[in-house]
């Protein structure tokens, strides 16, 4: 892993605070916040996109992004913050998995719909040659979020083709389907934020 510094150059002015700094202890604390998603942290999270907007597609040791962090836990106020920054749609961690695929398998469909309206792709394949839109089919609970993966999949009409999937009325669907996202309780009310390792990160079943 190659630590990367970034600096900036700051116009001081007289009588005013120095500026806080972004360090590399910033930017892990960035994972964590994004990770955990406190509603009292967006602040903090602020202060240090802030400081270097660049922070935004910093990367662990495992190439994932603030924005992986987001996705995974479903914490649409950080994921909404994070698109302020302007993060580049579609980077992947280093099992080929963008932020798209963990709100997929996690059934964040809140959070899979603000990545979709600002360039994410559900058709962008991992290691393993899946799509977003390939984890979610005929998963049992899932109906909604490969509706709202098919609305934005370029490749519908070929993948309805493959899979016998019916995209009727799509556009209705996926309407009731943000309308049920938007029932959904925050998970940073019922679990710690987790570590985004989804089944095909970690060969296992669900998200740990």
């Amino acid at each position: 892993t190659v630590s990367v510094l970034y600096w900036m150059s700051v116009e001081v002015v007289e009588g005013a605070e120095a500026p806080r700094m972004a360090t590399d202890d910033s930017v892990q604390e960035l994972f964590e916040l994004c990770r955990y998603g406190e509603p009292d942290d967006i602040d903090r999270l602020t202060e240090i996109l802030e400081t270097d907007p660049g922070y935004v597609d910093r990367r662990d040791d495992q190439g994932r992004t603030p924005m992986h962090m987001a996705a995974a836990n479903g914490h649409l106020a950080v994921a909404c913050k994070l698109i302020g920054y302007r993060p580049q749609p579609n980077l992947q961690n280093s099992e080929g998995n963008t932020a798209l695929h963990y709100a997929a398998d996690a059934n964040h469909l809140n959070v899979a719909d603000v990545l979709l309206k600002n360039g994410w792709s559900p058709s962008v394949r991992n290691n393993l040659g899946r799509s977003a839109l390939s984890e979610v089919s005929n998963r049992k609970g899932f109906d909604e979020m490969e509706v709202l993966l098919l609305k934005h999949d370029a490749t519908a009409d070929s993948y309805q083709a493959a899979n016998g999937a019916a995209v009727l009325d799509v556009d209705d669907q996926a309407h009731d389907a943000g309308d049920a996202g938007d029932a959904q309780s925050d998970d940073s009310e019922e679990r710690p934020g987790v570590d985004p390792r989804s089944q095909f990160d970690a060969g296992m079943g669900d998200i740990e």
